[in-house]
C-alpha cells in the first residue's frame, strides 16, 4: 500500500489554532509510524466496523472518531481551543496502536501507554520529560485515557473525573468503534458495503 501523509488534512484543517494545527500536522506528516497508515482498525475484527478491517482502515476509524467528535463538540457547545484540544487528540489517538509491532494483545491493551511513550521519545519536547504548554498535556491526557473503561489497569481513571476533553474523545472513539454506526466518512472512503 502506497502511504499518503496527506490523508488526514481535511481533519487537520479543522483545528483553528495555528500552533495545534501545525504541531498536529508536524506529527502526521513527519513523525508517524508507517504503520498508522497501513494498519487496520481492529486486528481482530471484534470492536470496529467492516470499513475499518482493511489495510489503512486505522486512518478510517481516526476520520470516523473525529466526524463523531465534531458532532458531540457541537451540541455540549465547546468553545474553540477546547475544540481543537479534542480535535488533536482524536486524530493522534491511536498513533501508537501498533505498539511493538508485533500484533500481540498488548499492542492493543497498551496502546494508550505507547502513545504516550511516543510522543516523549519521538516529539522534541524541551525537557524532553515534559509537555510544554497546556494543551499538549490535555491533548496527551486525552489520547492517554481514551479507552476509558478498557483502559490498561495501570492508567485507569473514573469516567467521573474526566474533563470534557477526555469524555468527548473516549465517547467518540467508543462510537467509532461501534458496528451498527454508518457515518458519511464510511460512504466517503467507499468502506460500506
Amino acid at each position: 500500500m502506497q502511504i499518503n501523509k496527506n490523508c488526514l488534512d481535511k481533519e487537520i484543517a479543522l483545528i483553528q489554532n495555528e500552533e495545534i494545527r501545525l504541531w498536529t500536522q508536524d506529527i502526521i506528516h513527519t513523525k508517524a509510524p508507517d504503520t498508522y497508515f497501513t494498519s487496520p482498525g481492529s486486528s481482530t475484527g471484534k470492536y470496529h466496523p467492516i470499513c475499518t478491517f482493511k489495510e489503512g482502515g486505522l486512518i478510517v476509524h481516526v476520520k470516523r472518531v473525529v466526524w463523531f467528535a465534531e458532532r458531540l463538540m457541537t451540541s455540549w457547545n465547546m468553545k474553540e481551543l477546547n475544540r481543537d484540544i479534542v480535535l488533536s487528540a482524536c486524530i493522534l489517538h491511536d498513533i501508537a496502536k501498533v505498539g511493538k509491532g508485533s500484533g500481540c494483545y498488548e499492542d492493543y491493551e497498551k496502546h494508550p501507554i505507547f502513545a504516550e511513550r511516543y510522543f516523549r521519545k519521538h516529539i522534541n519536547f524541551e525537557p524532553v520529560e515534559e509537555f510544554q504548554k497546556d494543551w499538549q498535556i490535555k491533548i496527551n491526557d486525552c489520547v492517554k485515557y481514551h479507552m476509558g473503561l478498557w483502559s490498561p489497569k495501570s492508567i485507569v481513571k473514573p469516567l467521573g473525573k474526566y474533563t470534557p476533553h477526555e469524555l468527548c474523545v473516549y465517547t467518540s472513539d467508543y462510537m467509532s468503534a461501534n458496528k451498527e454506526l454508518t457515518t458519511p466518512v464510511d460512504i466517503e472512503i467507499g468502506g460500506v458495503i
